[in-house]
């Protein structure tokens, strides 16, 4: 199992240089750039295990409608099989073609507890595979306006049970502030780095009367599960 690391760090905060540039670069294109100087570049994701060998019809995968999800996140592992990310009611589905999607094994609950998630395009859940292992992020907004907590999820039997959810920042800041815009990439040794766009420090600064502009890029990283 990939072990996520608890210290989460900073890209930038407001007033650096990478602050100042995060007001002319979208932040999906922010997010890239900090995958690719970790891991040099955008690589493949490396070869997926997984059983898809109980692949039933497309249209029929696990008895809900991938059709009527508001978003369907995808990966292809180096044996070309196609991994899929998918909302049905409250909660987040995984299945796997091995024949580019011609047919999907039974699909998975992510979260056994149904839960809200963001869904924008740039804010939709996001997956990543290595072997038998998956890892699931998304952002569960908060009661109030422009607050979430970042969940995770991971899997280590190539999507047949996940772990329960949990909150990726270890700030308590939820209710209070955002965090959310995550990103994540998988490295060709199997490590994995997580960004996202953090609203605390902006948060710490106006409960102490200061000023704070913009938010902050946070990541952590955690090394193969090999």
């Amino acid at each position: 199992m990939w072990p996520i690391v608890a210290r989460q760090f900073v890209a930038f905060r407001s007033g650096s240089v990478m602050a100042r540039m995060r007001t002319m670069v979208n932040p999906n294109i922010l997010r890239w750039w900090l995958c690719s100087i970790v891991f040099g570049s955008m690589l493949p994701i490396p070869a997926g295990a997984g059983d898809c060998s109980l692949a039933q019809p497309a249209q029929d995968a696990s008895g809900h409608d991938v059709l009527d999800s508001r978003f369907v996140t995808v990966t292809v592992d180096q044996r070309d099989r196609l991994w899929r990310l998918w909302e049905s009611g409250k909660q987040l589905y995984v299945d796997c073609s091995p024949d580019s999607g011609a047919s999907f094994s039974t699909a998975v609950a992510v979260n056994a507890e149904p839960e809200s998630f963001n869904a924008a395009p740039e804010n939709r859940p996001r997956l990543g595979v290595y072997r038998e292992h998956l890892v699931v992020v998304w952002s569960r907004p908060g009661k109030r306006r422009f607050t979430s907590d970042l969940r995770i999820s991971r899997s280590v039997d190539a999507g047949a049970t996940f772990s329960k959810p949990g909150n990726l920042n270890r700030d308590g800041l939820g209710i209070e502030t955002g965090h959310s815009f995550a990103d994540l990439s998988v490295g060709p040794d199997g490590s994995i780095l997580i960004a996202w766009l953090d609203g605390r420090d902006r948060h710490r600064a106006e409960a102490t009367g200061g000023e704070f502009h913009g938010t902050s890029l946070y990541f952590t990283r955690a090394e193969s599960p090999d």
